[in-house]
């Protein structure tokens, strides 16, 4: 597999004074305040954290951050590289202050480590330095990274799998490739192989196979707490000319048994979210495969949420409120904005400094909203809205920070953010934004300069504004649409 990272060249201008100092001055006075931690590298330029859709676990309650990031050495697969630099990636767990190397399954083989659990277990995907014999590209395992070591989690017998979610139960979640020839599993189930891909759960030191709705491939996104699992399935081997795929449905699996979340009409619906509830939450294909709306599904029922106005929606996340965020396009369908659903209606979050376009991309319990702003499908303004009021992060975040944030796509019940950001040298970094609270005048400076949040440059790594607008799958970031 070859992920190719899109170089970033980030221009920043330091503003002594710019159209939003007085806004900002009643911000910097009446707002909580952000402290920027970048978790760092392991001698390599850059670090790379799996980005919505669909949501993983990457940041706990407990303010426990996992992520991977590059070393300084090169990539046995070159050019097959996760990155066109092809340089190795490890594991990376960021707890309390400090970002621990928590290594790969293979030693001078890259891994992505894409959910952790409240007791620091981590799952993902790691190389295992072998070459995949029906395809020729590397093999890639699922990974489970727990009390120092790297454990090689199993398949169904085939050359591959991903281990996407994990509870504090212990229960993995994923999908993994078995011995029948199929040619899909790469997209939209994000297994690269040349047999089918079906959802799995690891459990008790084994794994099971959790079937699929009809179809040949299947995958869990995500696990809640209750030991529920959500994914996507094809439910039939027919292809449409509309998708290029078989008719593919989200679902719910509990208690053994997998439900078929539907659509509302069209040949293709995606699952993105899910709460501890076992509510769920995507996109739909309506009648004809040309419009697409947001749903909540239910216990069984399906419902569409609308939009704001416009043709287009999607459902981006689901907090245990069942307040759900996502975008929506607004009258005209030309711009989108964000929106918070609760309450059985859909609100409007607009968008920070003018901006034409929002994404939201998460909410946590107190109905803080985090997402990306700026030229639609380009971004790169990320915001924060709470208590009815929108705010660009550049104008909350504290002088001195020498990192430019340009997506936030997580935020927990703490309020942390995890957003993308860029070095001075143009590097592309993960990074923590952390609340500071009070009315402490050494954290309030109306005077300062202003980091503009606007990126320059055409070749943006993949932010919210931007994945939306492509096909869904799981995509990491810098990975090309």
């Amino acid at each position: 597999m070859r992920i190719r990272h899109l170089s970033l060249i980030v221009v920043v201008t330091f503003l002594g004074s710019t159209l939003y100092t007085q806004e900002s001055s009643t911000i910097h006075a009446n707002h909580s305040r952000y402290k920027v931690v970048d978790v760092g590298t392991f001698g390599g330029p850059d670090a790379d954290v799996l980005v919505p859709p669909p949501a993983a676990q990457i940041l706990t309650n407990f303010g426990i951050f996992v992520g991977a990031a590059e070393t300084k050495l090169p990539d046995l697969f070159a050019p097959n590289c996760f990155k066109t630099d092809c340089l190795v990636e490890e594991g990376l767990l960021h707890f309390a202050g400090s970002s621990i190397d928590i290594g790969s399954l293979k030693h001078g083989y890259s891994a992505i480590p894409i959910a952790v659990n409240d007791f620091g277990e981590a799952v993902g995907f790691a190389q295992n330095g072998k070459i995949d014999p029906l395809t020729g590209n590397p093999e890639l395992k699922a990974a489970l990274w727990k009390n120092g070591r790297v454990i090689d989690l199993g398949t169904l017998g085939g050359n591959g799998a991903s281990a996407n979610a994990i509870n504090d139960r212990g229960q993995i979640f994923g999908g993994a490739l078995n011995t029948i020839p199929d040619g899909d599993s790469s997209f939209p189930f994000f297994i690269p192989g040349a047999t089918q891909a079906h959802a799995v759960l690891w459990e008790h030191g084994g794994i099971k196979d959790l079937g699929t709705l009809g179809g040949a491939d299947s995958v869990v996104y995500q696990a809640n707490e209750s030991g529920q699992a959500m994914g996507i399935s094809f439910t039939d081997n027919m292809r449409h000319d509309s998708t290029g795929l078989p008719t593919t449905h989200p679902f719910l699996w509990e208690h053994g048994e997998m439900h078929d979340v539907g659509s509302l009409g069209g040949a293709y619906s995606e699952a993105y979210g899910l709460n501890n509830r076992g509510a769920v939450v995507g996109f739909s294909l309506l009648d004809g495969d040309a419009i697409k709306h947001p749903f909540l599904w239910k216990r069984g029922a399906l419902t569409d949420l609308g939009t704001l106005g416009g043709d287009n929606g999607v459902a981006w996340a689901i907090n245990d409120l069942g307040h759900i965020v996502g975008r929506s396009d607004v009258p005209g369908s030309q711009s989108h904005h964000a929106f918070l659903w609760r309450n059985h209606q859909m609100v409007d979050l607009g968008a920070p400094h003018g901006n034409a376009c929002s994404t939201a991309e998460t909410v946590n319990i107190f109905d803080q909203v985090v997402g990306d702003s700026g030229e639609c499908n380009v971004g790169g303004d990320p915001f924060l809205w709470e208590n009815g009021k929108i705010f660009a992060l550049s104008d909350l975040i504290l002088p001195g920070s020498n990192r430019i944030v340009f997506d936030a796509f997580q935020i927990n019940d703490l309020g942390e953010i995890v957003s993308l950001c860029a070095t001075p040298e143009g590097n592309e970094h993960v990074c923590l934004l952390i609340p500071v609270r009070g009315d402490d005048p050494s954290h309030i400076q109306q005077s300062e300069s202003l980091q503009s949040s606007r990126l320059l440059t055409s070749n943006l790594p993949l932010t919210g504004e931007r994945r939306t607008g492509n096909k869904p799958g799981f995509r990491l970031s810098g990975q090309n649409p």
